[in-house]
């Protein structure tokens, strides 16, 4: 009687499973649809253009291109071999992203699935990791904060299995301990940020062992702090190698000491829903509308839990793993955040790029929040299932926003520049502002206007500064070019006193995004 009576139970939970799988593989698909559908659209801009000409080479130039570089070589090295197979367009270089992402996709949805977190809830993780913001913006761009998400991606779900298997006092498996370094030596070799993120996991593991009740906490400490310091050891070799070079880690003098807004900026970029800017310290999502969603999702689970009967001591058939995540995972961004913040305010190495590490456990670990707030199997699958429908949703205000742009348009500029030298073979052109390093501008130059030739270098004057310090009057037809770095998109009050300056009878404005451009003729 009792198989009889279970039967019907069983069915209709299986075919909500089925339509939640078929709404979570369509969202998933549709965060790769979209990158594909867009790998072109964006020009390179300044960071990136470095990229293509440190691999548009020979290995040794690549090794003396970066040998100042605070980032190891490793992403050179890839991109180097991928640009071997295809070229440097924009479209290809960002497929090498691309590709990096949905591997990451297919990390999260294999590292969780020995969890006890329900079938609804790890979907809605690998979801997040497929259709994020922060993730789309980074999969389409020609540097290294893909393979770093990777690496995050990787040495947090492992640090999440590693963290739960302490909470029981159980000794780690030597496959994930070997899985814990090797995650750690790419995140790490990606990108510095790679091992902060790696200490700050130590510290959560060292955490969970103490609190086991495990009697060799102190050996399964070390074997977790030995894994984390030789998956660091090509990142000390890069870094001991380069104090050598005056000019190591030169690129990154800019950087200030974060602020309140800064966090705000990277809560609001992780849960991206709209507004997509660039910043000097990387590309923010502005919008409150997607952490106004999430927090929304985390109340409404309270409320749910409360509305049926859920309270303290009530029993709950939550999946054993769901809560104790939730924990884990944030305890692990809290972590990573606030010590990168405080170390930051006297060594400034905080930017919105470099903090793109903490954006998995981040997302995982609000979904984990939220399915736990619900109290029982059940809400953990609506609050899943909601979870999946927002990002969905997000897909929307994404694609808006990487589709219009949002990088400096090098592509842009250089195919305009190659018009007027073709139409006035005698233009000067006047380049002012920050960083215009004239060896990077052929690789932004697209061959189908010119094969072979770097259209820009024979006829370039550079100037440093903002203002126009020497106006060449005798020099007409002129084309005058501000540079002001990636945060300064429209400088129209430049432009306009540029005309009036050179002659507002003769001069306009040409829109080209990302720089100030004047043409005089």
């Amino acid at each position: 009687m009792t198989a009889v009576t279970s039967l019907p139970q069983k069915r209709p939970v299986a075919r909500r499973f089925s339509a939640f799988l078929a709404l979570a593989v369509v969202v998933v698909a549709g965060g790769v649809l979209l990158r594909l559908a867009l790998l072109g659209r964006q020009s390179y801009w300044i960071d990136e253009l470095y990229s293509v000409n440190q691999s548009n080479g020979s290995l040794r130039q690549l090794l003396q291109v970066g040998s100042s570089e605070v980032h190891p070589p490793l992403y050179a090295l890839l991109l180097w071999a991928w640009m071997k197979i295809g070229g440097s367009s924009e479209a290809w270089t960002h497929l090498l992203s691309t590709i990096i992402a949905v591997v990451a996709v297919v990390v999260t949805h294999a590292g969780l699935r020995p969890l006890d977190l329900g079938r609804h809830v790890r979907w809605a993780m690998t979801t997040a990791t497929a259709a994020g913001s922060a993730w789309a913006v980074y999969s389409l761009e020609t540097r290294n904060y893909a393979l770093l998400l990777l690496g995050a991606a990787g040495l947090t779900v492992t640090t999440l299995r590693a963290a739960l298997l302490a909470r029981r006092g159980a000794a780690p498996a030597a496959r994930l301990v070997l899985a814990w370094f090797g995650w750690t030596l790419l995140a790490a070799t990606s990108h510095p940020f790679g091992a902060v993120l790696s200490a700050g996991a130590v510290a959560v593991l060292v955490g969970a062992v103490v609190r086991s009740r495990s009697g060799h906490r102190l050996r399964t400490a070390s074997v977790w702090a030995g894994a984390a310091l030789a998956g660091c050891i090509p990142l000390m070799a890069w870094t001991v190698h380069g104090v050598h070079d005056p000019e190591f880690a030169a690129g990154t003098r800019w950087i200030r000491a974060p602020g309140a807004q800064d966090v705000w900026d990277l809560v609001t970029t992780t849960f991206g829903s709209g507004g997509l800017s660039p910043h000097r310290d990387g590309f923010a999502w502005t919008s409150p509308l997607g952490a106004l969603a999430v927090a929304l999702l985390v109340v409404g689970a309270f409320v749910h839990r409360r509305r049926t009967g859920g309270g303290p001591g009530a029993i709950s058939d939550l999946p054993g793993d769901v809560l104790p995540a939730a924990r884990i995972l944030l305890t692990l961004t809290v972590v990573v955040a606030a010590g990168a913040f405080a170390v930051s305010q006297v060594w400034h190495l905080w930017t919105l790029r470099n903090m793109l590490v903490i954006v998995p456990a981040l997302t995982w670990g609000v979904i984990c929040l939220a399915a736990a707030a619900s109290g029982s199997a059940a809400g953990s699958r609506w609050t899943a299932t909601a979870a999946v429908v927002l990002l969905g949703a997000g897909l929307l205000p994404t694609a808006a926003g990487i589709a219009q742009p949002y990088k400096t348009d090098f592509r842009g500029l250089m195919n305009y520049l190659v018009t007027v030298q073709r139409q006035e073979p005698g233009s000067t052109v006047v380049v002012l502002g920050y960083g215009m390093v004239q060896r990077w501008w052929p690789a932004a130059h697209r061959p189908a206007a010119d094969p072979g030739r770097a259209a820009v270098t024979g006829w370039l004057w550079a100037y440093p500064g903002t203002s126009l310090d020497v106006d060449p009057v005798g020099k007409r037809p002129i084309v005058v070019v501000l540079y002001h770095s990636v945060a300064d998109p429209r400088p129209d009050a430049w432009v306009s006193a540029t005309v009036q300056q050179l002659g507002a009878g003769t001069c306009r404005s040409v829109p080209v995004y990302g720089f100030g451009v004047v043409r005089c003729g």
